[in-house]
C-alpha cells in the first residue's frame, strides 16, 4: 500500500512538488535499508540488475500486453511514457547502461519482450518459494483491497504470458471476470470515459483506505498495531 501511494505521487505529481520529491527519496531510502537488512542476513544486497528487473513490472506489460489492461496507446504516448520511466530510474539509481528505459520506446520493447519471456520461463516452473511470497503479499494486500486473489491473479499472470489456464474457483472466477471486463471495457469507446474514471476512483479509494481508515487490518491485528507511514524519514 506504502509503494502504491508513492507511485501514485510520481505519476499525479510534478518533479518540482514536494510531494514528488519526498516520494521518490522515501523510494530510495527503503532500498538503502532493505539492502542492508539483507546484507547483515546474508542475502546479499539489492544490485541494479534487481531493480531493473523491478522497473519492468512497472512498465513491461504497458509495452507488451496493453490491451489486457485496457489501453491503446499512441506512439507519442509510449515515447513519454519510456522517458518518465527512464528518468525515475535514473533517479533511484539505475545507470543508463542498464536502466531498461532507452533511448526510444521501440528499443525499450523489444528488451521487454526479451524480460518477459525470461519471466515465462520461470513462471512456468515457480518454486515453492515463489508461491508463497506471492501467497503473503496477496494476503497482506486483501487487508485493503478484497478483490486481491492468489488463484484469479496467477490465472491473469499465466494469461499474460500465453501459458495454459489456470484453474480456478468460482469466487476467483468472478474476480478474473471482474478485471478482466473492467479491462475491457476501457477499450470501448464512450463507455471507456466512465469506467477509467470508476477505476481512478477506486483506486483512490484504496489509498486512501490504507491510509486512513483500514478497517479490516484493524480487525485482524488491532488498531494499536496498524500504521501506513508514507514517509519515514520526515
Amino acid at each position: 500500500a506504502s509503494k502504491d501511494s508513492k507511485i501514485s505521487n510520481l505519476y499525479s505529481h510534478s518533479t518540482f512538488d514536494t510531494s514528488w520529491y519526498k516520494s521518490m527519496n522515501s523510494i530510495r531510502w527503503h532500498h538503502k535499508i532493505s539492502t542492508k537488512m539483507s546484507k547483515k542476513a546474508g542475502i546479499g544486497e539489492i544490485y541494479q540488475k534487481d531493480m531493473v528487473l523491478t522497473q519492468f513490472g512497472f512498465l513491461g506489460y504497458i509495452f507488451t500486453s496493453s490491451k489486457y489492461f485496457g489501453l491503446n496507446i499512441t506512439l507519442e504516448e509510449e515515447e513519454a511514457f519510456n522517458h518518465f520511466w527512464r528518468v525515475n530510474g535514473y533517479m533511484l539509481g539505475i545507470t543508463d547502461k542498464l536502466n531498461l528505459c532507452r533511448k526510444n520506446a521501440k528499443e525499450t520493447t523489444e528488451l521487454c519482450y526479451k524480460i518477459k519471456d525470461l519471466y515465462k520461463t520461470y513462471l512456468s516452473n515457480g518454486s515453492p518459494e515463489f508461491y508463497e511470497v506471492t501467497l503473503n503479499t496477496l494476503n497482506a494486500v486483501w487487508y485493503v483491497d478484497v478483490t486481491s486473489d492468489i488463484d484469479s491473479f496467477m490465472a491473469f499472470a499465466y494469461k499474460l504470458h500465453g501459458l495454459p489456464d489456470k484453474k480456478v474457483g468460482w469466487r476467483s472466477w468472478l474476480i478474473m471476470k471482474y478485471r478482466e471486463w473492467i479491462f475491457y471495457l476501457c477499450l470501448v469507446p464512450y463507455i471507456r470515459v466512465i469506467i477509467r474514471a470508476y477505476s481512478n476512483l477506486y483506486i483512490q479509494f484504496i489509498i486512501w483506505t490504507a491510509y486512513y481508515f483500514p478497517i479490516f487490518a484493524w480487525i485482524k491485528f488491532g488498531k494499536n498495531n496498524v500504521r501506513l507511514n508514507l514517509y519515514p524519514k520526515h
